[in-house]
């Protein structure tokens, strides 16, 4: 073959494997495109239903909220809560927090299960009645976590503008079967104020914690010796009907309580302490109710030998923010809360 004929041959062949070449890389190129595209269009896929999944926790967990709410016993969701449950963002004690979970739920057609978690957590004497809960939802690669608050019924908002208690003026056009605090603390329930107090004392709160405990419910009929509160922190304090059975129990001479006292004495006046309660800087709140009980409450003063001050914030450990016009018997989402974590 003449050198010039052979020249041209291997030209044609170079260019030839050349074009081949490029039209392979352009397949694979392409084929990677779409498999890539293909990918992200499946973790695109499962990002959403991880995010769905988490949801559905969330739902979950608001659910057994509103059961115990209706079913009179807000704090029986509480009971299970640990302070080993609660991450460094929101420590104890003045967070109390409570984790479920659902380790195995299944999608029809999927053979790999969700599991699911919740973690609830509340601070106890700033915000009781606003649960943040953080969901999180994972299947194999597929991660979630999302957040949303919501209001439940520990407590009852307080009625605007109600006026401090003297023990032997409470009016006499209600009843004396209704609880002691009704008039100065709302339509508080026995409940919602026992499980408030005995979830802060599980929490490990007590007069000298930070933050201190804020809520005291007792059922002893013996004399209280122990001070509470300081000017700017008030408690409520509560002797219960059980307290009351036989005579209330008296706060001894020295004590100081600063906040709410609560002597819940039905319709039995006779039951109120007599002698001095110590000093209250607050209201005192117990239902004489009636005009032979106001009549019996008011010849023997049982504030004689003590002293109580008003002071302006005596509500304060149930003086909490609901928004306006709210139905506070029901568990409600609070607006603006729901956000989606970074795993």
């Amino acid at each position: 073959m003449p050198p010039r004929q052979a020249q041209r041959g291997v030209s044609t062949l170079l260019a030839v494997t050349a074009l081949v070449t490029l039209a392979a890389v352009s397949a694979a190129v392409g084929v990677r495109a779409l498999w890539l595209e293909r990918l992200g269009s499946d973790n695109r896929a499962l990002a959403l239903q991880a995010r769905l999944a988490a949801e559905s926790a969330l739902a979950r967990a608001a659910a057994q909220l509103q059961q115990a709410a209706r079913q009179g016993d807000p704090g029986r969701f509480w009971t299970p809560a640990r302070a080993t449950d609660c991450p460094a963002s929101h420590p104890p004690p003045g967070w109390e927090c409570r984790r479920l979970e659902w380790p195995d739920v299944r999608e029809a057609g999927n053979a790999e299960p969700w599991q699911l978690q919740v973690l609830a957590m509340r601070h106890l004497t700033r915000s009781p009645h606003v649960v943040e809960l953080i969901a999180s939802a994972r299947q194999g690669p597929a991660l979630a976590q999302v957040g949303h608050s919501l209001y439940q019924p520990a407590v009852a908002p307080l009625p605007a503008g109600a006026a401090a208690l003297d023990i032997t003026s409470a009016p006499a056009s209600a009843s004396c079967e209704q609880p002691a605090w009704t008039t100065a603390l709302g339509a508080q329930t026995e409940a919602a104020l026992r499980q408030l107090s005995d979830s802060q004392a599980r929490a490990g709160l007590n007069a000298h914690s930070s933050p201190a405990r804020s809520v005291y419910w007792v059922d002893s009929a013996q004399p209280w010796t122990q001070s509470l509160g300081q000017p700017d922190q008030a408690v409520l304090l509560v002797f219960s009907r059980q307290a009351c059975a036989g005579v209330c129990p008296r706060l001894v001479a020295g004590v100081q309580v600063h906040g709410t006292v609560v002597f819940d004495a039905g319709c039995n006046a006779a039951a109120l302490p007599r002698g001095a309660p110590g000093q209250i800087e607050g209201q005192v709140s117990g239902l004489v109710l009636g005009p032979s009980a106001s009549a019996a409450a008011g010849t023997e003063d049982p504030s004689a030998g003590g002293r109580i001050t008003p002071s302006g914030n005596a509500r304060q450990p149930l003086d909490l923010r609901w928004p306006e016009g709210m139905e506070a018997r029901e568990v409600q989402w609070v607006a603006g809360s729901w956000h989606v974590r970074t795993p």
